[in-house]
């Protein structure tokens, strides 16, 4: 039915198959059947409608050339989906450009396995007689199809069978199993066990370099400390012997001093790189140490769970089959409790998983957000500097002039002083000026009264 029909290269192969030989439709080809089929050219297309027309008569209108026009191809493919939209009365999903551009090979295979279908169910009488490449006449087409998906129908239901039967094999079987088993579960608990003494071994070599390694970082630290004070106290011990009778200047002393803490220094870089190498190798030491530990729990646990499995191994040795099949009912059930647990365990941290997943998206979109704002507000930022910058630059400038005026009105100011003094001293030149000619005045005024007094007498 066309329901039933699948998008594979493998189907659509042995579906046509079925109908026409697809070897005399490749022709010359370099590629086979499956490769044509993983991506079909366009003119495959029309060349395995043509063999099903030859063969069956359907569909009855195509034209079995192939056109040159992309328009005429169009058409020729539209022309195909109609002829199995009419026979099969449904809607074909097929698009013709993505065929010619070689896309969309799911419908293309979906297409060619419905042209069959169409092809095998339409049997006009002239092609009755007509037999494919396997000898069926096209007639008995459809009666091989529903074989052969009764045949796959049986064999599903018999593999189900087989699988069900297997699933409930017998007590004994199981019981030969579990002895077989308690042998091996036994060496592999010792060799379990042995790795764990291994790994307790490796754990405690591992804690004792790590305190080797600490105590020699330490001492490396006193000594690192004893030595500083030792260089300290041969410098002030120099110090001390210098003749101060013997006259240094600075240049050379200076000179010394430099020289020593050089060599201090240098010492000091050489202790300190020792100290970080002794601190990575204790870094690695530590984490050797978690690793072993870690190993140490793994193996620990397989030793628990063998010894769980050994237990209950024992437990079933010398029992009646019914006690046995009650303990490993009993323990069926338990496990399937168990995995129900886990199961809804697992169900409820997958829930939580999703709400941290939506609360992480909703964060990273509140981050997304908050970034665009601190942007902006970088970017107003930015502005307001900017335009910071430039009231600085203009008070700058503002206070340069204001301290020009100021010198100038400075210079001005000396000179309205001068100017004022100027005329003080020439005011008070003025006034000696005008007391001369007033006393010159009163002697001319005496000496005429003197003249005419001379007369008179």
């Amino acid at each position: 039915s066309p329901e039933e029909v699948q998008d594979t290269p493998e189907t659509t192969e042995a579906v046509l198959r079925q109908l026409i030989r697809i070897e005399g439709v490749i022709g010359k080809a370099k590629k086979s059947a499956a490769e044509l089929l993983a991506r079909p050219p366009p003119k495959f297309l029309l060349d395995v409608a043509v063999a099903l027309k030859q063969a069956t008569g359907f569909p009855a209108q195509l034209e079995e050339t192939w056109p040159d026009s992309r328009e005429d191809r169009l058409a020729r493919f539209q022309q195909i989906a109609d002829a199995i939209n009419g026979e099969l009365d449904i809607q074909v999903d097929f698009d013709g450009v993505g065929v010619l551009k070689g896309k969309e090979v799911p419908k293309t295979l979906r297409v060619l396995q419905l042209l069959a279908l169409s092809a095998a169910r339409q049997s006009p009488p002239k092609h009755q007689d007509r037999t494919n490449a396997e000898g069926y006449t096209v007639t008995e087409v459809p009666r091989i199809l529903d074989s052969l998906d009764q045949c796959i129908r049986t064999a599903k239901t018999v593999v189900e069978s087989q699988s069900r039967n297997t699933e409930e094999q017998s007590l004994q079987e199981k019981l030969l199993a579990i002895e077989a088993s308690l042998a091996e579960e036994a060496r592999f608990r010792l060799a379990q066990e042995e790795a764990l003494r291994a790994a307790e071994r490796h754990l405690q070599e591992t804690k004792a370099t790590l305190r080797s390694i600490s105590a020699q970082c330490e001492q490396k630290e006193v000594q690192a400390a004893s030595t500083a004070d030792q260089e300290l106290r041969e410098l002030e011990r120099q110090l001390e012997e210098l003749d101060p009778s013997k006259e240094l200047s600075e240049a050379n002393v200076m000179k010394l001093l430099a020289g020593q803490l050089d060599a201090l220094k240098v010492e000091l870089e050489h202790d300190q790189e020792e100290v970080n190498q002794l601190q990575h190798r204790r870094k690695e030491v530590t984490k050797a140490l978690n690793e072993s530990t870690s190993h140490a729990r793994l193996v620990e646990a397989e030793v628990q769970r063998a010894r769980q499995k050994r237990e209950a191994d024992e437990e079933l040795i010398g029992q009646a089959p019914e006690e046995q099949l009650q303990l490993l009912q009993a323990r069926g059930q338990e496990l399937r409790s168990r995995n129900e647990d886990l199961e809804q365990q697992l169900a409820t941290m997958s829930a939580e998983v999703e709400e941290h997943r939506n609360g992480n998206r909703r964060l990273l979109q509140e981050n997304s957000e908050w970034m665009a704002k601190a942007e902006d507000s970088q970017l107003q930022m930015q502005i307001v500097q900017e335009e910071r910058d430039s009231l600085r630059e203009a008070m700058e400038q503002l206070w340069t002039e204001k301290a020009q005026v100021d010198e100038d009105l400075e210079i001005r100011m000396a000179g309205y002083i001068n100017l004022s003094e100027r005329l003080n001293l020439q005011q008070d030149d003025n006034q000696d000026l005008e007391m001369q000619m007033e006393q010159k005045k009163e002697q001319i005024a005496e000496m005429q009264r003197s003249g005419f007094q001379a007369v008179l007498s």
